[in-house]
């Protein structure tokens, strides 16, 4: 084990200024693989709050690690790009090249991040620079658009411009590292006046807009092995599964029961991950030969065990169940008698869900059954053995528009006990227009889950899901169409036996391990749903607050969050969200008070930022879309 030497501001040249980095080096190791990580979320401040760990860790065992601010955030100079813009990869280049050619590095450098860090580790990987030996993307997405800001192609709400509001707050955050000779203040006065807010551009492109296309990472041409890391809760579980099966290189899966967080760091079912990272590193830039190469490890749920596969996706029996009748039912055949279910639109629809579907770990799905009575739900008998659903379940909804205009068709699978607790297991979405009359195919995220005997398995059909899409303006009635192998509505469930794999052992782990020395201060996360039945209006709010030093001690912050997200039963266009965020930084040079604000509404979206050095206001913009 090596000391570990921390050198705050490392400077990487590049075409549009220079990007900022903490370097951890093990202190008198012979120059050895270096790891890389890219990401906007100022690494003074809250980028490191969730890696500061794993950098130590990594640094003990022999690896230099750097955590590197985007150009245009944190410490780098430069303008920063629109999110997710491809050009990323530039930057991304550029450090790996650069942590190559150090005294302190054998020439083998690997990349990795959670959520942003693993595009920007896929991004870059595509681009196949020649020192870039390895990485391990931790649930992240190929696919900006339909995997996070407009969920499978529709608008979406709650997830993304919660994010484009707490990058506002730290696009208007002095850098943290103050150094002596004053670099910071350019950098930041630089960045008051040319930064564009992320939030911004998410609001400007809406779905389908061709911008998001140009905006994909092609994991297909990532040519290194990959270690991909994904969390069946996870906003981006889909994305990072499809990130998997689609890279042609040496790799391997974790997909365990987390949510947004790493997996060392989740508040529930944390496992001792740096080692499995560790094992990764040392096979593939050191030439360690271990058992990790190229395996399929699957968290069951339901269950909650552990399996090592063979294959993703395994081979799977398909199960097709069919819509039945006027009683609502599941059943293992067509129905003879076809018919229709139908319900008028409620965009109150969805909050059940929790905040699974947002990139923080809190906010699990609650009871479904309010949901699923808002909807067009069927519900099978009770299963006379446990069933394992592994993969991506299909389905074929056959509707009918009877001249109404487009919206979203959102349905769910949930697992509903013998008490009549109804858990979510996946959902899929897609849209209702005028070329898909009749029949719509569509995919369901993928998903590891064993429904036990005596449970039933229950399909809810909805015309939304708030908050995590923004009510469609007009929605039409949905109505479904029943029995009959023609006609009827199915689902085809990727079954597999009860014993496929082998069980495995994985090491738990003590999550507050992994806060960092200089959080002083997490209150607990808020998280609120309301329901106004007087008014037929729901509300759901969070609430975030941290006090937090800055990575070398000499400033702190106290950083809070509130969000609101609101809508009428039958009104959509009523729809809004509120949101504000607050960023007070104690310094040696005086106070900051930064404040960012959202309004958005059906129809327009305002951003205010404001800064307030020592009380008096020094910038204020506001941003109208």
């Amino acid at each position: 084990m090596y000391e570990v030497e921390i050198v705050r501001n490392a400077l990487i040249p590049t075409d549009g200024g220079e990007l900022a980095a903490d370097l951890y080096l093990p202190k008198g190791a012979l120059p050895g693989p270096a790891l890389v990580m890219l990401l906007p979320y100022n690494k003074d401040w809250c980028a490191s709050t969730e890696v500061w760990q794993a950098n130590h860790y990594f640094a003990r065992h022999g690896y230099a690690s750097l955590l590197i601010d985007f150009r245009g955030t944190g410490s780098s100079s430069g303008v920063a790009r629109a999110p997710f813009d491809n050009s990323e990869s530039d930057d991304g280049v550029a450090a790996v090249e650069w942590a190559a050619s150090q005294p302190w590095c054998n020439g083998n450098v690997g990349m990795w991040g959670c959520s942003y860090g693993a595009i920007t580790s896929m991004r870059t990987a595509a681009r196949r620079p020649k020192s870039l030996k390895a990485i391990i993307p931790i649930m992240g997405n190929l696919d900006p658009e339909r995997d996070f800001i407009h969920p499978g192609g529709r608008r979406g709400c709650l997830a993304g411009l919660t994010w484009g509001l707490q990058n506002l707050l730290l696009q208007l955050t002095p850098p943290l590292h103050m150094d002596t000779q004053g670099r910071w203040r350019k950098v930041w006065a630089d960045r008051l006046t040319y930064a564009e807010p992320y939030f911004t551009d998410l609001v400007r492109h809406g779905p389908s807009d061709p911008i998001w296309r140009t905006r994909e990472v092609d994991a297909t041409q990532v040519a290194v092995p990959s270690f991909c890391v994904a969390g069946w809760r996870d906003v981006f579980a889909d994305g990072m599964i499809r990130a998997y099966e689609q890279v042609p290189a040496p790799k391997a899966l974790l997909a365990g029961p987390w949510m947004h967080v790493m997996p060392y760091a989740s508040p529930s079912y944390a496992i001792d991950f740096l080692p499995m990272m560790l094992q990764w590193w040392d096979r593939w830039l050191r030439g360690v030969e271990n058992d990790n190469d190229s395996s399929v490890t699957v968290f069951i749920q339901g269950s909650n065990q552990w399996r090592r596969l063979a294959a993703w996706p395994p081979a799977e029996t398909e199960w097709t169940i069919w819509f039945s009748g006027a009683d609502n039912a599941l059943q293992n055949e067509a129905g003879v008698v076809p018919g229709i279910a139908r319900k008028r639109p409620d965009a109150t629809i969805g909050s059940g869900e929790g905040l699974q579907n947002f990139p923080h770990c809190f906010g699990m799905p609650t009871d479904q059954s309010d949901d699923d009575r808002r909807g067009i739900s069927f519900t099978s008998s009770p299963l006379e053995t446990a069933v394992w659903i592994l993969g991506r379940a299909r389905m074929q909804l056959s509707v009918s528009r009877e001249g109404q205009c487009e919206g979203s068709v959102v349905a769910k699978l949930a697992d509903v006990d013998p008490d009549g607790r109804s858990m979510f297991i996946t959902e899929g979405m897609t849209c209702l227009s005028a070329s898909s009359e009749g029949r719509l195919q569509f995919e369901f995220a993928p998903t590891s889950y064993e429904l036990a005997a005596g449970h039933r398995l229950r399909l809810t059909v909805a015309n939304g899901s708030f908050p995590r899409l923004w009510p469609d303006p007009n929605p039409p009635e949905l109505v479904v169409n029943y029995g009959g192998a023609i006609t009827g509505t199915q689902i085809h469930l990727p079954i597999v036996p009860l014993d496929l794999g082998e069980k495995t052992h994985v090491e738990s782990a003590d999550p507050s391990a992994a806060i960092p020395p200089h959080v002083l201060k997490t209150d607990p996360l808020q998280y609120q749903v309301v329901r106004d039945s007087a008014l037929d209006c729901i509300a759901v709010s969070l609430g975030m607050s941290d006090l937090i030093k800055s990575t070398d001690f000499s400033n702190t912050v106290l950083a809070k969050y509130n969000v609101s997200a609101s809508v009428p039963s039958t009104r959509p266009r009523d729809a809004r969200l509120m949101g504000n965020a607050t960023a007070e930084i104690k310094t040696e040079h005086g106070s900051i008070t930064i404040r960012a604000e959202v309004l958005v509404t059906d129809r327009s979206a305002i951003a205010e930022g404001t800064v307030a050095v020592d009380g008096k206001t020094t910038y204020a913009r506001r941003w109208a879309i």
